[in-house]
């Protein structure tokens, strides 16, 4: 006999469920954990690349946050190369797929110029902290 149970509630925390095989020996059962839980926060994907506040409508940023289920403050902050900050985007939540979406101005309203920018994913959140960089372009 095979049996294989699945987390439910893990899935409905972070979107990652651990099976569970069992099979019954001599004198009793013998459970297995199959997988590894989620970094805290996994790869970002930026999009779309290059990036044009004039012809696309915004630069979409997704990510998953897994391991957390304390509410806290999941952050997207944006930079120009030199390292001032342009934006800051920021939601409120725990474990579960993120989209966050920028129209391509700074903090003032204004259109940022053309050129490499940087972001940073920042997660605040109860018992889980991590931070995820990386590039994107904006072009004209």
């Amino acid at each position: 006999i095979q049996l294989s149970v699945g987390n439910r509630e893990q899935a409905d925390q972070d979107g990652y469920i651990n099976w569970q095989n069992g099979r019954e020996g001599l004198g009793g059962w013998t459970l297995r954990g199959v997988g590894s839980p989620p970094k805290l926060i996994s790869s970002v994907t930026a999009a779309p690349q290059p990036f044009s506040p004039y012809r696309d409508h915004e630069l979409g940023f997704q990510f998953t946050v897994g391991n957390v289920q304390r509410e806290g403050e999941i952050r997207v902050t944006l930079y120009s190369l030199d390292g001032e900050r342009i934006r800051r985007l920021v939601q409120t939540g725990v474990a579960r797929g993120y989209e966050f979406f920028w129209d391509g101005r700074d903090d003032g309203g204004g259109v940022v110029p053309p050129g490499l920018y940087l972001y940073d994913v920042d997660v605040a959140a109860g018992d889980g902290k991590g931070r995820v960089r990386g590039t994107f372009v904006v072009a004209y």
